[in-house]
């Protein structure tokens, strides 16, 4: 998120230990000491930008011919069939950047050793009497041990034989494919539908105070508790709706789509900031506990058209990245198939008529999708409570999710109250649909922001 860019000297002190550090740690650890250390918020861009900044002062000031050089550490456990290689590695700018050729330059064998996980951060350093920057990277790669199916000798004469009698060719043994992450399970984080922006005073509601600091950190809460659960299910892959009312308006006026005017904490500018940094935290930090992060764009009635935008700067941020995958549909309602399962997202604020035409002619709209599924199941917001629907006639399970954000006066007003803000995450089955589901609720961070509640007065 956005913070103020000046820098107290305690920060400088810390983001200079804990940057020395990089190699051992990622960026997003270093930042995560930092800021509690210093009792701040900083991203993890800011951070490693001040750290640049504060690093090439420092040659300015005398160290420019200090020389700057790799330093990699190699851990392999032969008995676990496990390995490690970490470090900052520096590179003339005509060097290769690709996995596979850091790993040769730095011996290690692709023929015993395969990557399974990797992370690796760019950033250019300006040398001294050296006319083109070079280019530093910190690297954290996880190694497993390659194995080799065995054949027992009968088969290995008779492949021998069979070989001889046609063509000498190489005998391929086909080398089975490591199963880190469990294929059948997926985790749906759902929308966030965290209104960043909203400004809400508890004396307006007798509830909750409410900002984009508050929504951030309830965001922040999401990720840990994410992890949490990936720790106990180990889920190949995750699902990353975007959008979807993540923010509370757009455009100069910060009002909704329709124009109807919303009480913001910020300008859009910075608010829009704000989101690409939250973003940027969810990819990096779940980049390192899935093999696999899919990316599909739910518009909301707050945010329509920042939805795409924000969908789109994502897509274009990390389009050649492996591990994330970008569903190319823009359309109102999001359709993911995925073995048995069909989910479809879609904000759900057209009404209840709308609404249950909608339902309806999902089978005739997606009927490749729903024929291949026998769990369809819809994932729904706008209405800032949890329901569950059993199967209508159309065959559909149907949530209706809540929202992060507290009420606010309008709603309050409107005297639509009494749901509990909390975000919905799902663990599905390949083949069995939901098979666990978890709501994080977040009155411990609103308690700890809200500085008036109602007094209660209780006469006989």
């Amino acid at each position: 998120m956005m913070v103020d860019r000046i820098y107290s000297d305690k920060e400088i002190v810390s983001i200079l230990k804990w940057g020395a550090k990089l190699g051992e740690l990622s960026w997003t650890e270093i930042a995560i000491e930092v800021n509690k250390e210093c009792n701040s918020d900083r991203t993890v861009t800011a951070i490693r930008k001040k750290y640049s900044d504060l690093i090439e002062n420092q040659k300015i000031q005398g160290n420019a011919n200090k020389e700057i050089t790799s330093n990699v550490t190699k851990t392999f456990d032969e008995e676990k069939g496990t390995g490690d290689f970490v470090g900052r590695i520096v590179q003339d700018a005509k060097e290769p950047r690709t996995l596979e050729y850091l790993l040769k330059k730095y011996d290690i064998d692709l023929e015993v050793w395969e990557p399974v996980t990797y992370t690796i951060g760019e950033w250019e350093v300006a040398i001294a009497n050296e006319e083109v920057n070079r280019v530093c990277a910190t690297v954290r790669v996880k190694l497993n041990k390659r194995k080799v199916t065995e054949i027992s000798t009968k088969e290995l004469l008779e492949v021998i034989k069979a070989t001889m009698e046609r063509e000498v060719k190489p005998l391929v043994v086909k080398i089975p494919e490591r199963k880190t992450l469990n294929k059948n399970i997926v985790i749906n984080m759902n929308v966030l539908e965290a209104h960043i922006g909203k400004l809400v005073w508890s004396g307006d509601t007798d509830y909750a105070n409410y900002d984009s600091k508050i929504a951030v950190e309830c965001i922040k809460k999401i990720i840990r508790d994410i992890v949490i659960i990936q720790d106990y299910v180990k889920a190949d892959r995750i699902v990353l709706p975007v959008g979807g009312d993540f923010l509370n308006g757009e455009g100069m006026e910060g009002s909704t789509t329709q124009g109807t005017i919303q009480m913001n904490d910020g300008r859009y500018k910075k608010l829009y900031r704000t989101a690409l940094d939250v973003w940027e935290l969810i990819i990096a930090t779940f980049k390192e506990h899935f093999n696999y992060l899919d990316f599909l764009v739910v518009e909301g009635n707050h945010d329509r058209t920042t939805s795409f935008y924000l969908y789109e700067h994502l897509y274009r941020r990390y389009q050649d990245d492996k591990q994330c995958n970008f569903e190319e549909s823009l359309t109102a309602t999001q359709v993911y198939h995925w073995g048995d399962n069909v989910l479809f997202f879609n904000h759900n604020d057209g009404g209840k008529a709308k609404n249950k035409r909608k339902l309806g002619t999902y089978a005739y709209r997606y009927p490749q999708e729903w024929g291949a599924s026998k769990n369809r199941i819809a994932f729904e917001n706008h209405e800032h409570h949890y329901e569950l629907t059993g199967k209508d006639e159309n065959g559909i399970t149907r949530y209706i999710l809540p929202a992060i954000c507290p009420v606010d006066d309008w709603h309050n007003g409107e005297h639509y109250v009494g749901a509990n803000p909390s975000q919905a995450i799902f663990v599905i089955d390949k083949n069995d649909g939901v098979v666990l589901q978890k709501n994080i609720y977040f009155d411990d961070i609103f308690m700890k922001h809200t500085d008036r509640q109602r007094t209660v007065t209780l006469r006989k």
